[in-house]
């Protein structure tokens, strides 16, 4: 008799140790080892009840889910879930199906969000991603679309057209919104003006400070002097006053100069090289321009020459000028 299979007349033999009985065939342990793969055309029992069985990574079984996922996605938070996955099952490879269905899934939410694409993004997609992005920003098609204006409220002289047109470069390549780029400019002028503002006051104090150095007390007299040394000086040199003082304007040592023409003229010499107190004030020695031939411009005044006439009535302007000025 075999041992494999004992005769119905003679038990098989039992060890006193053993808690349960051997198996009966060693066909009843390969149930459950694994099973090779079946040639083609095999019969056999157990290859078939073995390839009807799910593989063991297979998300679905049988037009279904496999059931240790639908026991693990059978609560009602995960029915959002559960309608993603059985939407495949009955493709002809639902797992491939739903890898695919997932990578799809993710790429239109990502168009949809527009999250940011990588540093290494192909070109092509760069520019669908700009496009896309200027359309829900509203950006312009082209920079000078933006219409950059100078702010209502902002100097002229604080605008630079020639800085705005490369702003709205900068903005148009980003795809800035117009209200954005509208907004910015606003900010940088404004900012640019109050900062100016800031630095005049800090110059005028500073100016301030340094002549309450060297004048002390007497800041205000030395001021008045500068005043009319302005006068004076555009006088002698027929520099407009309002360019003269634009030039003292919170400059310390230009406004020191002036008084000291100032000072000078009114206490040392005449604004002509006469000594102080000579008998003949600006407006005589203006009048005579026109009525004295002694004077070196009297020719020039009756000569009829137009160009010399004008060097006259030069001379006599500048005359008249330091009189008003200085009260002599």
């Amino acid at each position: 008799m075999s041992e494999v299979i004992p005769s119905a007349s003679s038990p098989a033999p039992s060890s006193p140790a053993a808690a349960a009985p051997a198996p009966a065939s060693s066909l009843i342990a390969a149930s459950t080892a694994p099973v090779a793969p079946s040639s083609p055309g095999s019969s056999s029992p157990g290859a078939a009840a073995a390839t009807a069985q799910p593989s063991a990574f297979s998300i679905y079984a049988e037009g279904g889910l496999h059931p240790d996922l639908a026991k693990l996605v059978a609560g009602d938070e995960f029915k959002g879930a559960r309608s993603v996955l059985q939407k495949y099952a009955k493709a002809e490879d639902p797992n491939k199906a739903l890898m695919l269905g997932l990578s799809n899934l993710n790429y239109l939410a990502s168009q949809k969000g527009l999250e940011p694409l990588p540093a290494d993004a192909p070109d092509a997609v760069k520019a669908e991603f700009e496009q896309k992005l200027r359309k829900i920003t509203g950006a312009p098609e082209k920079p000078e679309d933006y219409g950059f204006k100078r702010p209502e409220g902002v100097p002229e002289n604080m605008f630079s057209e020639e800085y705005a047109n490369e702003v709205s470069k900068i903005l148009h390549k980003h795809s800035a919104s117009p209200q954005l780029a509208k907004d910015l400019l606003a900010f940088d002028a404004t900012f640019g003006q109050q900062k100016l503002e800031s630095t005049k006051q800090g110059v005028v104090q500073a100016a301030r400070a340094e002549l309450s150095r060297v004048y002390g007390n007497k800041l205000d007299s030395a001021l008045m002097d500068a005043e009319r040394g302005i006068d004076i000086a555009s006088g002698l040199t027929n520099i407009p006053a309002d360019s003269l003082r634009q030039s003292a304007t919170n400059n310390p040592m230009m406004i020191q100069l002036l008084a000291a023409i100032k000072t000078a003229t009114a206490e040392d010499t005449r604004a002509d090289g006469q000594p102080a107190g000579s008998s003949r004030s600006y407006i005589e020695q203006a009048d005579a321009i026109m009525t004295d031939p002694s004077n070196p411009y009297h020719g020039d005044w009756k000569s009829g020459d137009t160009a010399r006439q004008g060097r006259a009535s030069a001379e006599r302007q500048r005359l008249i000028k330091l009189h008003l000025a200085t009260g002599r």
